[in-house]
């Protein structure tokens, strides 16, 4: 006989990975160029407080370490969280670690314990360069100029622009991806534990991993009406209390 399956949904992630890593990161990146690299981590929910973090670092470069110590920290519950969850693909911008009763504007002091939000899955919104204009998304001059062979377009997956082209899109013009807005409420949450330990930083997850619902075909944005789409560093509105 096969042995009995765990009689739970409940599953457990865990990561370790190196402060001196990030350190390195914080001492050699600076202005834009450290929020479009934070922009890859940390999503709308925790931008703020990762503003607060650099802006802390840019004003005494000596809190380097502290700083990287939190962004480790961070990082590490994230990737917990992600192998938590075995049954749907999980990304960095769909996993946020928040301080309930904490605001934004304070820094973390370790007295109140953070929590996982996991976003619910999402349809993929896809925009040409023209709806990008009107949604205020970044880097669209840049693309709008390259060819067709440029890198904007080699991201794209080919069922992504098979599509596109089928809902209205050229098959050969830029395409800006963006993943659905989503609701706070409609996020599960789950339980992450953060510890420092010398050099290191680790993070063990506990989290429901259940089955989740097909997700549905993108949706194509031709940038008329309210927008759909969560925003990334750089696009108007991004980290403001309300969304674009």
């Amino acid at each position: 006989m096969p042995p009995r399956p765990f009689p739970s949904q409940l599953r457990v992630g865990t990561d370790i990975c190196k402060i001196v890593r990030f350190k390195n990161i914080l001492l050699s990146t600076t202005g834009d160029s450290l929020q479009k690299w934070g922009s890859k981590i940390f999503n709308g929910v925790e931008w703020p407080l990762f503003l607060y973090k650099a802006e802390q670092y840019q004003l005494d470069r000596s809190r380097a370490a502290t700083v990287a110590q939190w962004i480790a920290g961070r990082f590490a519950a994230k990737e917990a969280a992600i192998k938590a969850h075995t049954k749907r693909r999980l990304f960095l911008s769909q996993v946020s670690i928040v301080v309930p009763s904490v605001e934004a504007d304070v820094e973390y002091s370790g007295t109140v314990k953070p929590v996982i939000l996991i976003s619910p899955p999402t349809r993929l919104i896809i925009m040409n360069t023209l709806a990008a204009e009107k949604r205020g998304l970044r880097d669209v001059v840049s693309a709008s100029k390259q060819a067709v062979s440029s890198r904007v377009l080699i991201k794209v997956p080919p069922r992504v622009r098979k599509f596109a082209h089928e809902n209205g899109f050229l098959l050969d013009e830029p395409l800006f991806l963006r993943q659905q807005l989503t609701k706070e409420e409609d996020s599960r949450l789950a339980d992450v534990s953060i510890s420092h330990d010398g050099e290191y930083a680790t993070a063990v997850c506990l989290a429901l991993d259940e089955e989740i619902e097909k997700i549905l075909d993108p949706i194509v944005d031709f940038g008329d009406g309210d927008p759909l789409h969560e925003p990334k560093w750089g696009d108007r509105g991004f980290g403001e209390a309300a969304h674009i």
